[in-house]
């Protein structure tokens, strides 16, 4: 099975990332996935410090207790993907861990993913990529590796890429930079839904779970990009009624006794003129 093949070569701890787990994928030849040749790399790795005037702003919106966020910027080749969090029915989890440098007193805290778009039945990103690291504490050198699979159409390939960040010191521009994808990679990055949800219910069966979410009157549309939750629940089916603003999402109970993932997904929120994304973290019924 090609899950069983990717998780052989790249299951591995990780001090910034939490994996969560799908339904199986379904069988694929022995040879489609490959760990990637170092000269060849589909993937490269770049770390800076984020310009706390764009870094601050997303700290408090998160409620971070954090003094600066690390952009690792993943620049990913034409017609390939990487993953989120939950993969879908391909791929892994992209994966940071750190080392500090010598003598660095920096803390980071886990990984911040931005919301990934969707690739047929899969969740991750393509061109450039960036997962955010908040700083807690401290300043100095650090290393930071990532492990990811690629996918374009037809393979996927495993590696590894290492970056080195010198200073995790703040560094703002005399003459600022415009960095439209990183811009637009901290706008992807889920916040609290807070009073937009007005209402939720949740109904259970032998079979089925359904949360049904009443938000406020200003969502044109919402779409579930929902995590995974194999062997316990597996995601169904999402309905958003534009006329009620009510968004409806079904999932099929599994193997009793699994934990739950931490959230139930990232909603992708569209009013008159821009989309944005809250996380969607409710307390999961008894």
């Amino acid at each position: 099975m090609r899950r069983s093949i990717l998780i052989a070569l790249l299951a591995m701890p990780s001090t910034l990332s939490a994996c969560t787990t799908r339904e199986p994928a379904k069988a694929e030849p022995a040879d489609a996935v490959r760990p990637e040749p170092a000269r060849a790399q589909r993937v490269q790795l770049e770390l800076a410090r984020v310009p706390d005037s764009l870094a601050q702003p997303v700290i408090a919106a998160l409620g971070l207790d954090a003094i600066g966020l690390i952009a690792a910027r993943h620049r990913i080749d034409p017609d390939w993907h990487i993953y989120w969090r939950n993969p879908g029915d391909a791929g892994l989890p992209t994966r940071l861990t750190s080392t500090p440098g010598e003598g660095s007193s920096v803390v980071l805290g886990p990984t911040i993913l931005p919301a990934p778009k969707r690739f047929e039945a899969s969740f991750g990103w393509a061109d450039e990529a960036i997962l955010f690291v908040p700083i807690l504490a401290g300043e100095g050198g650090l290393t930071i590796r990532s492990t990811w699979v690629a996918c374009q159409s037809e393979a996927c390939v495993s590696g590894q890429n290492e970056a080195t960040l010198a200073s995790s010191a703040p560094v703002e521009p005399v003459e600022p930079v415009e960095d439209v994808v990183l811009e637009a990679m901290l706008d992807r990055i889920p916040r609290p839904l807070g009073d937009r949800l007005v209402a939720h219910a949740w109904t259970r069966t032998d079979e089925r779970v359904t949360l049904e979410l009443t938000f406020a009157a200003d969502a044109r549309a919402v779409e579930l990009l929902p995590d995974a939750s194999d062997p316990a629940l597996f995601f169904a089916d999402a309905r958003f009624d534009p006329e009620q603003h009510t968004l409806s999402i079904d999932w099929r109970v599994g193997s009793p006794g699994h934990p739950l993932p931490a959230s139930q997904g990232v909603l992708a929120w569209t009013d008159a003129s821009t989309t944005r994304y809250f996380e969607l973290s409710l307390p999961w019924p008894e």
